[in-house]
């Protein structure tokens, strides 16, 4: 068959991590082929350089036999070339015709607008007022406008970085049927799943990634499920840390238990324990839940049923006040968004929760406050030029650090913490890995959601995995390795 994407010897490099090393392989004409892979594998760095989102440090791609450059996304929705990103790319105070049309307007009438955008998403099986404002959606409905936007671009390549991670069985349907029509029509499809039952279902061919080379092709026909798996995973156990993850806590003191929690369509029916100085991972792919389980423990969001206990009494958490009073703290996902308050400095962000000793009295205790925070710099090694640094100015690490910091200083008994590493590079990781086992020695107990499954299995003493919402498995001792843990992950 024809190539029409050929991917020759491309190479792009992070500080401190090598996100695609020497990748080539080719993209036939009028296939839809799969590119699969663990987090980190290099998968959506692969699609951005393609859609001209980021630039390759070396290599070229081989567009309709030649190589070109694709500057930027313009550029690669000029040459035929559409992605539907993994995170959502709209503009939330516009309508959806408005955001499907953004960038080439056309001149024409509203009402035919509307009548055109309302088709594209019919034929997807969304059923969404084209005059809706986009943040007036869910995420789901999000997800569908995003869809139809690259869809009616009628481009030659369409590529979809995991594009039902929101979405019902039944918008999944309907978005595989339109796969299928466009195929027929001459789209060559590049399709990024960790759910390999999609991938099986839908894909002509799949190509496998793993830490940034690629590894093989093949015919989807001609492998099955458990191959794949074992090619994500790699053939070797992880034995880095293994008396850790082989530790049985269960002798240990019980400090929470979670019974059937619930919380809509993210997680149903979970329940699990967490002991005493235990690091307990959950690990699970994107849309499976762990992220929303965790907000909910810290109440951040509610649940819709379910029971909290800690250390043996019920307690009830509707807010992240009454989860700090009850002594949770938590580390979130996004540092920048919801972890940190960039307009103060670094003293002002360690002592942000911990008032009663800063200013027992309503008033603040300015020696108190540098105190506290030096502390905090000194124990965890935190790099500043002083505690009134801005703390916007500090890397990946040294801000994560400052988090840890701040939660520290109301002394929990439970650490919640999502993505701890994430954006951060070698050597800081290293160093947020010792804290991590330096506060489990000294009785913290640790709840740690990571996507990327080597931490996990360093880091924890068990793995509890969650796919589509429910926990799947809760693994420890000779069951914890990379192959196993993804099984559970990726098979439905």
């Amino acid at each position: 068959m024809e190539d029409l994407v050929v991917f020759k010897n491309i190479t792009k490099k992070y500080p401190g991590v090598v996100a695609l090393d020497d990748v080539s392989f080719p993209i036939h004409r009028g296939e839809i082929h799969a590119i699969v892979g663990e987090n980190g594998a290099g998968k959506s760095t692969l699609m951005h350089i393609l859609g001209g989102e980021i630039q390759p440090d070396r290599g070229e791609v081989i567009y309709r036999g030649k190589p070109v450059v694709i500057p930027d996304p313009h550029a690669a929705r000029l040459m035929g070339i559409s992605i539907v990103y993994q995170e959502l790319k709209l503009c939330p105070n516009l309508s959806v015709v408005e955001n499907i049309n953004l960038g080439r307007e056309r001149r024409t009438n509203w009402k035919e607008m509307c009548l055109e955008c309302g088709e594209a998403l019919q034929s997807l099986g969304a059923h969404i007022n084209p005059r809706s404002l986009v943040k007036n959606l869910s995420i789901a409905e999000q997800q569908m406008v995003e869809i139809a936007k690259a869809i009616s671009l009628r481009s030659e390549v369409l590529i979809l970085d995991e594009p039902k991670s929101a979405l019902t069985l039944n918008e999944t349907e309907n978005l595989f049927r339109n796969l299928l029509n466009l195929q027929g029509q001459g789209v060559t499809i590049l399709f990024i799943s960790h759910r390999l039952e999609e991938v099986f279902k839908i894909s002509d061919r799949i190509s496998v990634l793993r830490d940034g080379k690629y590894l093989a092709t093949y015919p989807t026909g001609e492998i099955t499920v458990d191959q794949v798996v074992t090619l994500i995973a790699g053939k070797k156990l992880v034995n880095e840390l293994s008396q850790k993850t082989s530790r049985n806590v269960e002798g240990n003191r019980l400090v929470l238990e979670a019974k059937n929690l619930s919380r809509g369509r993210y997680f149903q029916d979970v329940s699990f324990q967490l002991y005493e100085k235990e690091i307990l991972g959950i690990y699970g792919l994107q849309g499976s839940g762990r992220t929303e389980l965790l907000e909910s423990i810290f109440g951040t969001a509610r649940l819709d049923h379910g029971e909290i206990f800690l250390f043996g009494k019920k307690v009830t958490i509707n807010n992240p006040k009454q989860a700090i009073k009850s002594g949770f703290a938590m580390v979130p996902e996004d540092r920048r968004r919801t972890g940190l308050f960039f307009n103060l400095d670094v003293k002002d962000n360690i002592n942000m929760s911990n008032p009663e000793e800063i200013a027992p009295i309503g008033i603040i205790r300015k020696k108190k406050v540098v105190d506290i925070a030096k502390k905090f710099v000194n124990d965890l090694s935190i790099k500043v030029g002083s505690v009134s640094q801005m703390v916007r100015n500090l890397s990946g690490g040294n801000q994560q650090k400052v988090i840890i910091s701040r939660w520290l200083a109301a002394q929990p008994k439970i650490f919640l913490v999502d993505e701890l590493t994430r954006g951060i590079d070698v050597g800081s990781k290293a160093e947020i890995y010792k804290i991590l086992q330096r506060l489990r020695n000294e009785g913290l107990s640790i709840l740690l959601v990571s996507s990327e499954l080597q931490e996990v299995l360093a880091e924890c003493d068990r793995i509890l995995v969650m796919r589509n919402g429910a926990l799947v498995a809760n693994l420890f001792g000779d069951q914890v390795d990379k192959e196993t843990v993804l099984k559970f992950a990726l098979k439905g």
